[in-house]
Formats: C-alpha cells, sequence, structure tokens
C-alpha cells in the first residue's frame, strides 16, 4: 500500500492542515501521520471526521506522499500546491517557517485569536 496523509482545512482560518501523530492538527505535511496500511489510514480517517464533526476542521480526505520527514510530499501537483504555496512566483509561496507569510510590501498576516 502506498504511504497517505490526512488532510483538510481549518475552520478558524481556513488554512491546509495535516493531522499529526497526535490528533492534532499541523500546518506542514512533513510533521503529518503517515499511514502505510489499510488499518492505519481507516482509523486516522476516523480521527479526522471526528475533528470534522467537531467544527475544527473541514474537507477531510487522505493524500498520497512520497518520502518521508522533511522530504515528504504529495504525489499530486493538487496537493503539492496545497502544501506548499502557488505555482506563480516564489515570494508568494511559503516560508521555511511553518504558517508563516512573507509580504514584500510590508503587510502583516491577520492572526485569528490575537487581541
Amino acid at each position: 500500500m502506498a504511504k497517505h496523509v490526512i488532510t483538510a482545512n481549518r475552520l478558524i482560518d481556513g488554512l491546509v492542515v495535516y493531522l499529526s501523530a497526535s490528533g492534532g492538527w499541523v500546518e506542514a505535511v512533513s510533521e503529518s501521520l503517515v499511514a502505510a496500511a489499510e488499518a492505519a489510514l481507516e482509523v486516522a480517517l476516523e480521527t479526522g471526521r471526528a475533528a470534522e464533526a467537531g467544527n475544527h476542521v473541514v474537507g477531510v480526505y487522505e493524500i498520497e506522499v512520497d518520502g518521508s520527514g522533511p522530504a515528504m510530499a504529495p504525489v499530486s501537483l493538487r496537493e503539492r500546491i496545497r502544501a506548499f504555496g502557488p505555482t506563480t512566483h516564489p515570494e508568494f509561496g511559503r516560508t521555511t517557517e511553518s504558517g508563516h507569510y512573507q509580504h514584500s510590501d510590508g503587510v502583516e498576516p491577520v492572526r485569528f485569536g490575537d487581541a
């Protein structure tokens, strides 16, 4: 069986997230739980569906990945774009710091929950 991870979008900010080994959600595909067996994939999907039912994430599904650790990447182009950013220009892609975006015009990203 191929390697799979569970992905979704976080409801509070819409970011792409991946199910981690702890059952939480992380923004980097390299930090996600990798399911290499059918039984593990089903358990991971159920964990994701429970988080969706609890209104933490939306659109839970599995994706195929290749590699492991920092070199791990989604197989399909669509999922690579979701994981690493747009294909337009390197300036607009995700930086090495997970979840942080740098803007050349100095605009700060919106951070929900900061008061």
